[in-house]
């Protein structure tokens, strides 16, 4: 029962949160890369097109990529979390004979202490570790994509850069951030 407690403690504060955010950076991250890339691609010239136009192509991608990758980090955190919770459920009742859905319940939740149905001891920091992680990766998806490259072999450097950078940069705001929950 001990270990079960503690568990959804450590889903919700760290594991989850930490995973999700590292899954977004190593997929969309690299994909947003990929994509401003292209359009920064000096034979198809969409990004001069914009700058024609009058529109700053930064200025016209980050505040969307800022916004869709922090909303987006904390949304798929919470919906893995509520899903990593069903699987413990199933988990612990099936290797478990004693453990009911009510023993669960009390101890699944008790280290969480909820304030609500959706909200829990420690949520502000939560979406603040989630939304910090999605600013960094879109701030850094957006400037390995808009830099200027001539051949395929640099936007590879890009790409593997916004990856490498985005992790790094997830895991870094992670582990400062519990530091500061853990005090």
């Amino acid at each position: 029962e001990q270990m079960l407690s503690g568990f959804g403690g450590v889903l919700y504060r760290a594991l989850i949160p930490l995973f999700t955010c590292i899954c977004v950076a190593a997929r969309s991250g690299t994909a947003v890369t990929a994509y401003l890339s292209e359009m920064r691609d000096e034979g198809k010239r969409q990004w001069e097109a914009l700058e024609n136009f009058g529109i700053p192509p930064l200025w016209f991608f980050v505040p969307q990529l800022i916004l869709t990758f922090a909303l987006g980090c904390i949304l798929l955190s919470y919906i893995a979390f509520w899903f990593a919770s069903l699987g413990s459920l199933v988990v612990a009742m099936m290797s478990n004979p004693l453990c009911t859905y009510y023993t669960w319940c009390d101890t699944y939740w008790a280290a969480l202490k909820p304030s609500g149905i959706f909200w829990f001891e420690g949520t502000g920091l939560f979406v603040i570790k989630n939304a910090c992680a999605g600013l960094c990766i879109a701030l850094i998806s957006a400037y390995y994509g808009s830099r200027k490259r001539k051949t395929s072999l640099e936007t590879m450097t890009n790409l593997s850069g916004a990856n490498v950078m985005s992790v790094l940069a997830t895991l870094l705001v992670f582990f400062i951030l519990l530091l500061i929950e853990a005090h």
